[in-house]
């Protein structure tokens, strides 16, 4: 317990405290999974938030995009998550590549994209139209184009 107390306290030093998440289960009539905790400064209670679980299927999407050198990941996500629109669930850049069929001056970027719709499973019509308008944007907002090599 002492160890687990001085690395806390370590933590709080170097700013890296957060608040606690915990698994558990929900309470009677709730569908809940996960719920996290989070201690108010100067309260002795906690907080708990319990997140249901979703009920329809997600649809991921993978994009290779052509990315200037010195943009950053970070600008291009800002713009994906702007354009993609309230279904998108989660952004995550899993790969960067820079080499052969690469033009000089960018890199490749690959993005897994995650829609869900909360009632009802997206068609895949939905998902094209809005990767179509993500790229549009994507293009004009910062000249990123999709990677097809």
């Amino acid at each position: 317990q002492k160890a687990v107390s001085a690395q806390r306290a370590s933590s709080r030093a170097v700013g890296l405290t957060a608040p606690q998440a915990t698994v558990t289960a929900a309470p009677p009539g709730q569908r809940a999974l996960a719920a996290s905790r989070s201690h108010a400064a100067g309260t002795h209670g906690d907080t708990v938030r319990y997140v249901p679980l979703p009920t329809t299927p997600a649809s991921e999407v993978d994009l290779a995009l052509l990315v200037p050198t010195d943009l950053a990941a970070a600008r291009v996500e800002e713009v994906i998550r702007a354009a993609a629109g309230e279904l998108l669930e989660r952004v995550v850049l899993f790969d960067e590549f820079t080499g052969a069929g690469v033009p000089t001056g960018r890199r490749s970027l690959a993005w897994r994209l995650t829609f869900r719709h909360p009632e009802r499973t997206l068609r895949d019509k939905e998902i094209e139209g809005r990767c179509s308008q993500l790229l549009r944007a994507l293009e004009s907002a910062l000249g990123v184009t999709q990677r097809t090599t």
